[in-house]
């Protein structure tokens, strides 16, 4: 949800930040708040189903399009700005039938025609402790290499990610001729959960980097994380206790958590 930019010195003669909330602001030379005008529009359309009392929406679909106006604003002070309006295109779908609820989202930017991002999830659960989902992200980023070379991180990439706080859209991606400057990032999460008999229930969730590489091996290593836990509750459901072991990337398992839930209450538990 947007990104709280780093204090720093800025170049002479410019105004100084004071913190990173101040940062995040606009501002012109002389210290003033320099402002912004911003937009998104977007259209929903649904089908909607009506049981006696019962309304389920099975079908979601919304289309927008994001702007960015600043320089048709005086108080900006970037009338004639050349930067183009049009920020992020984007669609997102829902479905849902039953016990299966599975969405997607397509953003593109349409001044370079690239999609900077690409999700689609599902979850399959019987409301009754057993469930499967799983989570899929296809992000243009930017390039460790070109950060190294002095190119911002949020050069690229979805809306989401290249929008400072407070603002509804993101810069104009750039690439700085001679670094290449973007790559995608794939992230896969898989989990499913399962109650036994005797109160008993296990969960397993596995973090997949499909693209990851070792440097130094340049061997592929998919898998991030992988988190096992085994959970006890009675028959009230009116509390649950978890132990959960996890196993890192290039470390050995190790015991992480403990959990215990109380109805009514809440969560809460420790780390190992």
């Amino acid at each position: 949800w947007g990104r709280v930019p780093s204090a720093g010195a800025e170049e002479d003669g410019l105004a100084q930040p004071y913190d990173e909330i101040d940062r995040a602001v606009p501002l012109a030379l002389d210290g003033s708040t320099r402002g912004f005008l911003q937009g998104v529009l977007a259209v929903d359309q649904s089908l909607r189903i009506k049981t006696g009392a019962l309304v389920r929406e099975p079908i979601r679909l919304r289309i927008g399009q994001g702007f960015d106006l600043t320089r048709y604003v005086p108080a900006a002070n970037k009338l004639g700005d050349p930067e183009p309006v049009l920020r992020d295109t984007f669609a997102r779908l829902s479905v849902s039938a039953g016990v299966l609820n599975a969405g997607g989202l397509v953003r593109m930017d349409p001044r370079s025609g690239r999609i900077t991002q690409l999700s689609a999830d599902f979850t399959i659960d019987n409301g009754k402790g057993t469930a499967l989902y799983a989570r899929y992200d296809d992000i243009l980023t930017t390039r460790q290499l070109a950060i190294d070379s002095g190119e911002s991180p949020f050069a690229q990439g979805p809306d989401a990610i290249r929008r400072p706080l407070d603002a509804l859209v993101g810069g104009v991606s750039r690439e700085t001729p001679g670094i290449p400057s973007a790559e995608r990032a794939q992230a896969l999460i898989a989990g499913a959960r399962l109650r036994l008999g005797f109160g008993l229930g296990v969960r397993y969730e596995a973090l997949v980097q499909p693209l990851y590489q070792d440097q130094t091996t340049q061997e592929f290593k998919p898998f991030a994380q992988q988190t096992l836990g085994v959970s006890y509750g009675p028959a009230c459901d009116c509390w649950r206790i978890e132990g959960v072991v996890t196993l890192r990337r290039d470390n050995r398992l190790e015991f992480s958590d403990v959990n215990v839930s109380v109805a009514g209450v809440g969560s809460f538990g420790s780390g190992g």
